[in-house]
């Protein structure tokens, strides 16, 4: 039915009643679900799991008050960088085009902080922007590089994880509102039990997609440890201008940085 803003549109003129969305997709409507892909803020699955058990029902809170009723979020898992030359460092991707997916602010301004040369495209676009040489690189998680086929149009993969994605399956208020409280509850019960399993599934499936990427052969590049210090330095020094920005929840993005500081001292490992 199209892209996540034209979903949200026939949505908005009732042409349809919900969609599946990523979660920059449909942050259009509510900042705060944009806040877990910033580049390079979790350095963990661990981290994560530890944000998310913490935090996932205020955002989904937030959701309902935007508009749309939700029923739990799905991992994307974690992207990594993907090009046709092996990518270790930033001076890797001085001249080349790097994807930012459309809708993404936060995404784009990240990049071109790092002095990068963004191109905002819809994922749709991807496949063809790299075999046409309008991308050079793009970040993926390995079931999306494998189900798009972009895999078949990178040879290298940085071992670097940039930036971790949810998807939203999510219904307009109006409609959700309208059923029967029964209804409700009991769409409610199915629906928040599909999305725990898809959300524990597409874990397993990252790590089956990554042993597909690595037997096509797609090589992986390391990264040094200073060298993952340096990206991560330049995008802390953009939260300040984040938490400032119209489309960003600033509290939710404070909340974040403190339960991240929080498992960092050391209660995640005891908390979890």
């Amino acid at each position: 039915m199209g892209s996540d803003s034209q979903v949200l549109r026939k949505i908005r003129v009732g042409q349809l009643q919900g969609g599946a969305f990523t979660s920059g997709g449909i942050g259009e409507r509510y900042a705060g679900l944009n806040l877990y892909g910033i580049p390079l803020l979790f350095h963990s699955l661990d981290e994560v799991d530890y944000v998310r058990a913490r935090l996932d029902a205020d955002l989904e809170a937030g959701l309902r008050e935007a508009g749309f009723t939700s029923f739990g979020f799905v991992e994307g898992g974690f992207a990594q960088f993907m090009a046709n030359e092996p990518i270790s460092n930033v001076d890797d991707m001085r001249r080349r085009k790097v994807w930012s997916p459309e809708g993404d602010p936060i995404g784009f301004r990240a990049l071109e902080v790092m002095g990068l040369s963004p191109v905002a495209l819809p994922p749709t676009d991807v496949l063809t922007g790299l075999q046409t040489g309008l991308l050079d690189v793009v970040a993926a998680s390995p079931v999306v590089a494998l189900v798009l086929q972009w895999h078949t149009k990178v040879k290298y993969v940085t071992d670097l994880p940039i930036a971790y994605s949810i998807g939203v399956f999510a219904i307009d208020n109006r409609v959700f509102d309208s059923l029967l409280r029964a209804d409700q509850a009991l769409v409610r019960n199915v629906m928040s039990g599909v999305m725990s399993r898809l959300d524990a599934q597409t874990r397993t499936d990252n790590r089956e997609a990554e042993t597909v990427l690595w037997d096509s052969g797609l090589e992986l590049v390391p990264v040094r440890s200073e060298q993952v210090s340096g990206w991560r330095n330049t995008i802390e020094g953009l939260y300040p201008e984040l938490g400032n920005r119209r489309d960003i929840d600033a509290d939710i993005l404070d909340k974040i940085l403190a339960l991240l500081e929080e498992y960092r001292a050391g209660a995640g490992a005891s908390l979890l």
